[in-house]
């Protein structure tokens, strides 16, 4: 007689399952992002001011000069650390360091992901089917499909790092939701997401508004005025230490950054110029209105009982609550605006919540300060925390393995003819004064270097024009007046 595999042997097996997934998906970011290595001419900003900080001269872009020239201030000093302790040249550890963290984000985010769609434990849950809990990328291949993601893998500049903090900040919400126990008692869990969302503000200043909504929903949870001290004694010593320190070395609130690009106009013209300049290439709405959808209606469904209440654990076992009512069970069906809506805060609804609204309200952020002028730069960040929910989904989409093996597989062919097709450059437009250029192209032409061979360290910049009679200059300046000022004249008078 043909006995069904056991739960624990379908749940083992879809673990490994999800875990390979991961690692699969990892592998892949790993290549692409390799093959499209680069550095760019921010990227040398940061290894200035290391160099300076190594040099004795303090965080500075110039010595003697007071002046914060990064926006990212936790990835200048990891850049510092990794040369101490590898002792590589400062170009191969920004390249190299930033390409691990986007792999990490890679596979965190689908790890995380996959945990959301786990399906319900315990004595009264009902049996699993092999596909109730296989798992196959979706979200993640929109992501990494798109040439400015992959570029901004590496770049010199701290989008790795960036996204490496909003996926462990996702997996950390989840594990935080998924250690609810009906009780408003800290855990280990709450204080390692407080801490976390707290470095928000040192990655970049506009991630504080992932760490600030998911300090609110630790806050909303843990009702009681002793939480709340004790979640801002872990959250706030390193960056209002910093902060601090920032406003009495530099004597500004922000970095300088904020002042030199005035990130507090409005220019929603140019912010939907330069949405339509990142999305028309790709056709992007065309995945995100499918994910969009299908997310939904897959978050809809029962989740794992690890991650709710035991309000909501008393739904999933058919039992009813203290007040004789058997909840509904799902993500979105259950009403916000009622006695027990704060309960709700350490859950999976809110970890969803938090990460796809700090993300749409990024993107109101970005169109506002007018967008950027590196092609879809400043949209990787909420285009990577919005697709997060999503970045795996679940085979057996509606109870139907046909359906979501159509779904993922539509989206997985998008982004392979995207990836295969990548964004059409025409050199002779950066002649033009475009404002909106694939950076990792026009620093390739600009440093007079072949296609596909961009620079990748400070002396592949030496082709440039633009630096024509630097050595000239410096060894005057080093066997004369250390204060003379020499213009650098190219050959050619244009």
């Amino acid at each position: 007689m043909h006995h069904a595999p056991s739960r624990t042997l379908v749940e083992r097996q879809s673990t490994w399952w999800a875990f390979g997934t991961a690692l699969i998906v990892g592998v892949v970011a790993f290549i692409v992002g390799y093959q499209r290595r680069w550095m760019s001419d921010d990227g040398l900003i940061v290894l200035r001011t290391v160099r300076n900080l190594l040099a004795g001269n303090g965080p500075v872009f110039n010595v003697g000069e007071r002046v914060e020239a990064n926006t990212s201030t936790l990835w200048q000093y990891l850049i510092t650390a990794g040369h101490v302790i590898t002792g590589q040249e400062l170009s191969v550890v920004a390249l190299y360091g930033a390409l691990g963290l986007s792999v990490l984000a890679v596979i965190i985010g689908c790890w995380a992901t996959a945990r959301l769609y786990k399906p319900a434990t315990g004595p009264h849950a009902a049996p699993v089917h092999w596909s109730t809990w296989t798992v196959i990328p979706a979200g993640v291949l929109v992501y990494i499909a798109l040439p400015p993601a992959r570029d901004f893998f590496t770049s010199g500049l701290e989008w790795g790092l960036s996204i490496f903090y909003l996926a462990v900040l996702w997996a950390l919400l989840l594990w935080w939701a998924g250690r609810a126990d009906g009780t408003k008692n800290l855990d280990v869990s709450a204080y390692v997401l407080a801490f976390w969302a707290g470095l928000s503000w040192l990655v970049r200043p506009e991630l504080a508004l992932y760490g600030g909504f998911a300090g609110i929903a630790l806050f909303i949870a843990h009702r009681h005025w002793k939480n709340w001290l004790l979640i801002l004694a872990v959250a706030l010593p390193i960056p209002g230490g910093y902060q601090i320190f920032r406003m009495g070395y530099y004597g500004l609130l922000t970095p300088h950054t904020a002042v030199a690009k005035s990130a507090s106009d409005s220019q929603w013209g140019s912010g939907f110029n330069y949405l339509q300049d990142f999305i028309s290439p790709y056709w992007l709405w065309l995945p995100i209105l499918v994910l969009a959808i299908v997310g939904f209606f897959a978050l809809a469904r029962p989740l794992s009982t690890a991650g709710r209440s035991r309000h909501s654990r008393a739904a999933a076992a058919g039992e009813s609550t203290a007040d004789g009512s058997t909840p509904k069970t799902g993500l979105f069906n259950k009403p916000w605006m009622n006695q027990a809506w704060m309960e709700q805060a350490r859950s999976e609804k809110a970890a969803v919540i938090v990460m796809v609204g700090c993300a749409l309200l990024h993107f109101l952020y970005v169109l506002r300060v007018g967008g950027d002028f590196m092609h879809g730069r400043m949209f990787l960040l909420p285009l990577f925390a919005v697709l997060l929910p999503v970045f795996v989904l679940p085979l057996n989409l509606y109870g139907s393995i046909i359906i979501g093996a159509v779904i993922t597989g539509g989206i997985a062919l998008w982004s392979l003819v995207i990836a295969y097709r990548g964004l059409p450059n025409d050199w002779l437009g950066f002649d033009t004064g475009e404002v909106i250029v694939d950076e990792r192209e026009f620093w390739t032409y600009a440093t007079n270097r072949e296609q596909g061979h961009p620079p990748l360290n400070e002396t592949d910049f030496y082709g440039s024009p633009f630096l024509e009679g630097w050595d000239e200059g410096i060894a005057v300046l080093e066997s004369g007046d250390a204060m003379m000022l020499r213009i650098l004249t190219a050959r050619d008078p244009n």
